[in-house]
């Protein structure tokens, strides 16, 4: 279970991250969340 956990919580930041990078490059993106 726990590495599960950890894999599960690192693909999360990693999704979060790059939701962020792309709003950070192209504004006119939305965020579907």
């Amino acid at each position: 279970m726990g590495v599960f956990l950890c894999v599960a919580i690192t693909a999360m930041v990693f999704n979060l991250i790059a939701d962020l990078a792309y709003s950070a490059l192209d504004p006119r993106v939305r965020i579907k969340a």
